[in-house]
């Protein structure tokens, strides 16, 4: 959707400008969607059975989000350049948001300029993807409604699947859980549990967002005690300090590892820095379900071997940095680590540069990158397209790999980026763990001063019309996205020095909201209509949930 929009908003420049050559020259494009309607993931699964509407994927497993998913992010990082949420909702918004009102945002958004749903074939799945060198083109099998097969060929792929694309089940952990009587479900699965968790104690295995979002969601329905495995320090759970009631337990390097003969006991094993587990276990009981946060996989399985990123394939190079003076710059985990060498065989970042294969520069993607996943997709396709039509020029294969060397060195001068591809970094971190939580906010800090300039990089790259300022310098508009990054981090970290009468309804979403404002119309955001355990799925006040949930959690002594 977002290369189309970027494709209607280049084509309505160039006849503004009455450029008729360029715009001869735009790209005719195809798009196969599986699905029978546009929205992707957004799409919640309420009423469709869990499964894809699709009919011709009746068998496969959905990965749309939850009907009453509401955004861990802030909105204002959400925010389209040519159509803001002022243009949208008409008057200001709270800070986070709910999916719904996200999804017809999107969908408005991009059919303001033309009907760009004509390109694509709704109920159509790709069955294969493969170049034919002789041709110099792509050959795509797809499969209709009907059954039937068609081959087509095409000049360029561009892979808009999208990272959550497959549910990972991870297998070991359902195995080890085999004695288990309860549901055991993916996070995905949310809309089809199928009975009411009201009173009851449920387990999430796995600490990242969905675990953030779905463990509130339980407190708003009711639920007893709710238990958070989570294998390392850095998940997204461990930065929420206080949760409302107090209903949350998060269990630092553990993960469910089996149940008891009584089919209700949850076994969780201990984890060590290297991914191993020790033999120290305790029992939990009485749990009613065990939901997988464990994550998603993109779907390439369509693409052939030699069209897919190294990191799918496991093929990336490796690199060695031969520099033996090399020392990671000051930054606030330098005292508490020290000099940390960098691990022999660093991964390079991806064989798919600036959203180009390297290996065959016909070959695109577009997909988030880091921590705003529809600004960061937005780029991407913006980046694409400049590709495709010549706006840029394709960087060289020799280009590319030295780009990917560079962007490695710089990952490796930030704490967080470096935690994730340095072995010996992230064991060293994680020994360390109890003395790295104390700079949290600054190391967070460090991270997101980062990723910000890489992100104002990448939006020059693709002649993307917002700017942040440059990978050197953030601009003023550049400068108010990171201070409102560190805003909604510090938000979380401080919930547990709200006063008690706060601390047992507050969560993320009930901050002040003065300090977050559109980056494009400065429109400032508002309070809930409510605490935000009384908000529905519409973000309106729902009396049922403040007679039911709100009397439970706190003391009927403070009403």
């Amino acid at each position: 959707m977002f290369f189309l929009n970027a494709l209607a908003t280049k084509r309505k420049q160039l006849r503004e400008q009455g450029d008729l050559k360029a715009l001869e020259a735009l790209p005719q494009v195809t798009v196969f969607e599986k699905n029978s309607s546009p929205g992707g993931v957004w799409r919640s699964n309420r009423g469709q059975g869990g499964t894809n509407n699709s009919t011709s994927t009746k068998t496969s497993v959905s990965t749309n989000m939850y009907e009453g998913l509401w955004t861990n992010g802030h909105k204002d990082g959400m925010e389209f350049f040519d159509y803001t949420y002022e243009d949208h909702f008409k008057s200001p918004q709270p800070v986070f948001m709910p999916r719904k009102h996200i999804l017809e945002y999107i969908l408005k958004r991009v059919t303001l300029h033309e009907d760009i749903f004509q390109y694509v074939h709704f109920n159509t799945e790709v069955k294969s993807v493969s170049y034919d060198d002789n041709i110099k083109q792509f050959v795509v099998k797809v499969q209709h409604s009907d059954g039937t097969t068609t081959t087509q060929y095409f000049d360029k792929c561009v892979w808009a699947s999208g990272l959550n694309g497959k549910p990972k089940m991870v297998s070991s952990i359902v195995k080890k859980l085999s004695n288990f009587k309860g549901q055991i479900v993916h996070s995905s699965q949310m809309d089809s549990l199928g009975s009411s968790v009201k009173g009851k104690n449920i387990m999430l295995v796995g600490g990242s967002f969905s675990a953030e979002d779905l463990a509130l969601s339980f407190i708003k329905l009711g639920v007893n005690k709710i238990y958070i495995t989570s294998r390392n320090s850095e998940d997204e759970v461990h930065f929420t300090t206080s949760w409302p009631g107090d209903k949350v337990e998060v269990l630092t390097y553990s993960t469910a590892c089996g149940s008891n003969v009584d089919g209700k006991t949850v076994r969780i094993c201990k984890s060590n820095a290297d991914g191993t587990f020790e033999d120290d276990y305790h029992d939990i009981g009485d749990i009613f379900i065990v939901v997988l946060c464990t994550g998603y996989e993109p779907n390439m399985d369509y693409l052939d071997a030699s069209l897919l990123p190294c990191s799918i394939n496991d093929s990336c190079e490796t690199y060695t940095i031969e520099d033996e003076k090399w020392e990671m710059e000051q930054n606030c985990l330098t005292d508490v680590l020290g000099h940390v060498e960098p691990s022999d065989d660093l991964q390079l970042l991806d064989t798919h540069m600036n959203q180009v294969l390297i290996s065959n520069p016909s070959m695109f993607y577009i997909h988030e990158m880091a921590n705003y996943p529809l600004l960061e997709i937005d780029i991407a396709a913006w980046q694409c397209l400049a590709f495709i039509i010549g706006d840029k020029v394709i960087p060289s294969q020799n280009e590319m790999v030295e780009q990917s060397r560079v962007d490695l060195l710089q990952s490796m001068q930030d704490p967080l980026s470096r935690y994730l591809i340095d072995e010996k970094y992230w064991h060293n971190y994680e020994e360390a763990s109890d003395q790295v939580w104390y700079h949290s906010l600054a190391k967070y800090i460090t991270s997101y001063n980062a990723m910000i300039k890489n992100l104002a990089h990448r939006m020059n790259n693709a002649n993307y019309p917002l700017r942040f300022g440059s990978s050197d310098e953030l601009n003023e508009t550049g400068d108010k996205f990171f201070k409102m990054a560190v805003k909604e981090t510090k938000d979380k970290l401080n919930l547990e020095y709200e006063c008690e009468d706060d601390k047992v309804w507050k969560t993320f979403r009930d901050i002040d909201p003065s300090p977050y404002a559109s980056l494009i119309t400065g429109m400032k955001s508002i309070s809930l209509k409510g605490r935000w355990l009384e908000i529905d799925d519409e973000g309106n006040l729902d009396t049922h949930t403040t007679a039911e949930v709100l009397i439970d959690i706190i003391d009927p002594g403070t009403f």
